[in-house]
């Protein structure tokens, strides 16, 4: 049997209430974890990373500190003073020190409901290389409920038999 653990998971699940969701019209993977999900004319960008283009977005989201999804280049380079950001803790003085805000903090086992998107927050880890991402840190991985039922990007993982 093989075991995947991953480092960086982006879930998207269907939505359960009865409200209904807006639609995710499309997901452009950028590499690494950074991913955009237009949402019915909504831009939501995951961990902006090495970004080509200059799309303004409405909805910006940081799993965690790591320059290669904490980025500032890129984040300056999709946000707008209109923009909402979501992320971590140690974070927050970084985006803020570049006037990136304001800034509202997720930790584990959180959820939220952003412009009529949910978003849950799960702990992340590392199992394998402990002192990237220990357990200790709380850094978290967002998942977003949408009408998909699930997509899953990952940019390290670690196999076991």
């Amino acid at each position: 049997m093989r075991t995947i653990f991953l480092a960086t998971l982006l879930a998207i699940v269907t939505q359960t209430s009865a409200q209904p969701m807006k639609a995710v019209e499309k997901i452009t993977w950028y590499g690494q974890a950074a991913i955009k999900i237009d949402n019915d004319g909504q831009k939501i960008f995951i961990d902006p990373y090495q970004l080509k283009e200059t799309d303004e977005a409405d909805v910006i989201l940081i799993t965690h500190s790591h320059g290669d999804h904490l980025s500032i280049e890129d984040i300056k380079k999709v946000y707008t003073k209109n923009t909402s950001i979501y992320c971590p803790e140690d974070c927050e003085a970084k985006l803020l020190e570049h006037d990136l805000g304001p800034v509202t903090i997720v930790r584990p086992g959180e959820t939220l409901m952003i412009d009529g998107t949910a978003v849950s927050t799960v702990p992340m880890y590392n199992v394998v290389k402990t002192n990237y991402h220990p357990k200790k840190t709380g850094v978290a991985i967002l998942l977003m409920s949408a009408e998909l039922k699930f997509i899953m990007p990952v940019t390290r993982s670690a196999y076991r038999k």
